[in-house]
């Protein structure tokens, strides 16, 4: 019955959506790949995803991959959110509606990019068009290692028993991991007492949060045993570590589960499902004459619920992306009245800081950003250059100071500011990217991954002045 009514209701949703997309050229929407005979996602949840796009008035698009998928889309449920730019397919659990909004909004702003991230020595699983990889994570012996231990020799011991106790995964020697894998990372925790009992404590994290695990079991650990025995625990807690994530992937209830799409799914493009890029609508807004005379002082107009600020660490770890909820500030015009040589400060409180995701909010603003001791971060600037680049008059140079956790850094950015006119209203547009390196100017450590993109915060400011 459940079944039944998923396809009943995507089958009214397909033919709503359709018809009003040849209709309308709305160019944003928000796609569904789904799979009708192997039905991961609920009624109610398509629901929710079809009220949170009306919402941010996009097309929701079902598509059953029984009909045939694009190569990119190897497992179901899969989102992939598409505007006249490009596309981009949604890192992250489907339930979790506030990290989707997040996703949304970031590529609306700007899209991923795709590069190699290459892995080593790891573990996958190909099964269908779905290549699952398991990194793994193994600590030191900790308690009372026996004399003349050797830990190299432990380490090789205990992985080599680890991957032998698994039947579905296998260790590969490279692989490039792209964004349609899936993953499950597991760290295993070895500790020896005063008896030579050895326990095999251990968790695994879904690759949608690093900071919950999905799986934990360390009071008793995973295995128990004695130390001469520690071949046969680790091959143990191989196999019981691959059993939980055959499960997780089957069963899990917080947004993890998905379906591979068998190999006999015929591929087809995203021209053939009728989801090519179409070209965006005309901005209506016009710019205002050039002998118009602007404000001397402006402030950032506030606005509900647009993107202001969009940063990510870079690819292939922009998965890892957040937004500022909202932005104060002021620019004055130089004396002339011209935007050249005016002067700023714009302000971010952490606590408008947020990855949608409450625990990812808590990890950044307390313990990375610590606001309780820097509430906030500012940009500071004392002068605009107009700069010639590709014939756009409009670009400026904004030379200044970034402060963050208390530390100041000189900072130059590029931004494009031109003032335009819409329902006789006149704004100044401001539009700006940028990049600051963490580790080395602020020593925040991001995600794991490699160098640079785990050093690296990417910026994306998209905003309004109006008169002050």
């Amino acid at each position: 019955m459940k079944h039944l009514l998923i396809q009943l209701f995507t089958f009214f949703q397909v033919l709503f959506v359709f018809g009003q997309n040849h209709a309308d050229t709305n160019v944003k929407k928000l796609i569904l790949f789904y799979n009708s005979n192997e039905a991961i996602i609920e009624n109610e949840e398509i629901e929710s995803l079809q009220n949170l796009s009306s919402s941010l008035e996009l097309d929701f698009v079902i598509i059953d991959v029984l009909n045939g998928s694009p190569k990119k889309i190897t497992y179901t449920p899969t989102l992939v959110f598409q505007n006249e730019s490009g596309r981009s397919i949604y890192y992250g659990r489907y339930k979790n509606l506030d990290r989707l909004k997040n996703f949304i909004r970031t590529s609306t702003m700007v899209h991923q990019k795709e590069v190699d991230n290459e892995k080593s020595d790891i573990l996958i699983w190909k099964n269908e068009k779905t290549t699952v990889t398991a990194p793994l994570k193994l600590t030191q012996l900790a308690g009372h290692p026996p004399k003349k231990f050797n830990q190299k020799e432990f380490d090789e011991m205990a992985r080599k028993e680890i991957y032998e106790g698994m039947c579905q995964f296998e260790l590969t020697q490279k692989i490039n991991q792209t964004r349609t894998m899936r993953s499950f990372y597991f760290n295993l925790y070895p500790y020896l007492d005063e008896k030579q009992n050895l326990t095999i404590s251990g968790e695994i994290f879904s690759q949608y949060n690093c900071v919950k695990p999905v799986f934990q079991k360390f009071e008793n650990g995973i295995v128990q045993g004695k130390w001469k025995n520690r071949f046969e625990l680790f091959n143990k807690a191989g196999e019981i570590i691959e059993k939980e994530i055959l499960n997780l992937i089957e069963n899990s209830k917080e947004g993890d589960a998905f379906k591979a799409i068998p190999e006999t799914i015929a591929v087809k493009s995203w021209k053939e499902l009728g989801l090519n890029i179409a070209e965006g609508k005309i901005d209506k807004s016009q710019s205002v004459n050039k002998d118009f005379k602007l404000a001397k002082e402006w402030k950032v107009e506030k606005k509900s619920d647009d993107p202001i600020i969009i940063f990510s660490f870079l690819p292939p770890l922009d998965n890892y992306a957040g937004e500022a909820r909202s932005l104060t500030g002021n620019l004055v015009l130089s004396n002339d009245g011209s935007i050249e040589n005016a002067s700023g400060t714009f302000v971010v409180e952490i606590a408008d800081v947020t990855m949608g995701a409450d625990d990812f909010d808590y990890e950044v603003q307390n313990k990375m950003l610590k606001m309780g001791v820097f509430p906030n971060s500012t940009f500071k600037f004392e002068s605009l250059k107009r700069v010639a680049k590709d014939g756009n008059l409009n670009l400026y140079e904004a030379a200044g100071t970034f402060t963050l956790l208390g530390i100041k850094y000189p900072l130059k950015i590029d931004a494009e500011i031109y003032p335009f006119q819409n329902n006789d209203q006149t704004y100044l547009k401001v539009k700006t990217s940028f990049e600051l390196s963490l580790f080395k100017n602020f020593k925040l450590e991001g995600p794991d991954g490699p160098s640079p993109s785990k050093d690296v915060l990417q910026f994306f400011m998209n905003f309004d002045l109006i008169p002050n």
